[in-house]
């Protein structure tokens, strides 16, 4: 057989056989599968929710460094969603001057009640804060449903690169405090970090790769464990999340209260040592959907943002007694809700810009 006949065999095969691994991955992506590592075989949100977003049917896509992420196109995506998967436009990531002097550059991290997603552009904190404010730039990144443990992942991993001089962190704990499914935030994030880095690494995106992790557990035994094991504790979970409001609840929370003030504490030195001013806001929720578990929380991030020399913006007296007023289906902030607040932080944050100007010449 001459050289030339056996190069052409061989592209031959290596053709069918690159056309039968996109066929197989095409195939194992129209049937779902999925199978990570061990430690993250449970509810990333839900069962339902996970195969949804696999699917592309949900809001929110899977994320290699914070586990969800909201989808910036496709069925549900919201709209105005940016890439660091905050509502709003973005500045650009260098800093550059105007008339002689850099805008100061303020960070928006929290969870649904500081990204406003059900409002309009113009009525959410963000807008109206820069309005407020005036020569600033915002970088909105808060994201609907994230914990602080997933809300530090993320200013890690893409936020930072924005080099702000402040960060307003909202993630008053309402969060935090719900029944876990699959394991705590902090757990999962840790294990998927370890496992990705924190990027769509091809055996993170690649379901050939869950293929060949999934062919030894069947074989093992190990599928059907984790199949029943996630199975068992999201039903135990689900049986329990009606109390976890309570102090007393012993179910698994998104994070322990002694977690989320380590993270807070950690939070706060971390931007200390790299000169950034942080700002903890906390939004209380309405009576009616008050839970006595929160005001646990609340207290943990105050004495965090204390030891760490943070501010910490209560607004519980901005937002006023009457809940009706500023808050709306689910106890997130309305329209109103965000008037008032972007007031109360155009107000503290104002002496603090002040100070970081007359420091830095900006």
């Amino acid at each position: 057989m001459s050289i030339r006949s056996r190069l052409t065999r061989f592209t031959l095969l290596a053709a069918l056989l690159a056309l039968a691994c996109v066929g197989g991955e095409w195939g194992l992506r129209a049937l779902g599968l999925w199978f990570p590592p061990a430690d993250l075989r449970g509810p990333w949100r839900s069962l339902a929710e996970d195969r949804a977003m696999r699917a592309g049917l949900h809001a929110c896509e899977l994320d290699p460094l914070v586990l969800w992420s909201p989808r910036r196109a496709g069925p549900g995506a919201l709209a105005g969603v940016n890439e660091l998967g905050g509502l709003g436009a973005l500045p650009p990531r260098e800093r550059t001057s105007g008339a002689g002097r850099i805008a100061l550059r303020i960070v928006l991290l929290g969870d649904a009640h500081l990204a406003g997603s059900a409002l309009a552009p113009d009525d959410r904190i963000a807008a109206q804060l820069a309005q407020r404010l005036g020569a600033v730039e915002l970088v909105p990144a808060a994201i609907d449903d994230f914990s602080l443990a997933q809300g530090i992942a993320l200013w890690r991993g893409r936020v930072r690169a924005w080099r702000p001089d402040l960060v307003v962190a909202c993630f008053p704990g309402r969060v935090e405090c719900a029944s876990a499914r699959g394991g705590g935030d902090v757990a999962k994030l840790a294990a998927l970090s370890a496992w990705t880095g924190g990027e769509a690494t091809l055996g993170y995106s690649l379901r050939l790769a869950h293929l060949a992790r999934l062919a030894p557990a069947a074989c093992s035994g190990a599928w059907i464990a984790a199949r029943e094991s996630a199975f068992l504790g999201a039903q135990h979970e689900n049986a329990a999340a009606s109390g976890y409001g309570a102090f007393a609840w012993k179910g698994v929370r998104r994070m322990a209260i002694d977690e989320y003030k380590a993270a807070w504490t950690e939070f706060g030195d971390e931007l200390a040592r790299e000169g950034i001013e942080l700002v903890a806001l906390s939004i209380p929720a309405p009576p009616a959907d008050k839970l006595p578990i929160v005001e646990g929380y609340t207290r943990a991030a105050f004495e965090a943002a204390k030891a760490s020399g943070a501010a910490f913006v209560d607004a519980r007296a901005a937002l006023g007694a009457d809940a009706a007023e500023w808050s709306s289906a689910g106890g997130r902030l309305a329209k109103a809700g965000h008037a008032r607040v972007a007031a109360l932080l155009a107000e503290k944050l104002a002496p603090l810009l002040a100070a970081i100007r007359a420091e830095r010449g900006a």
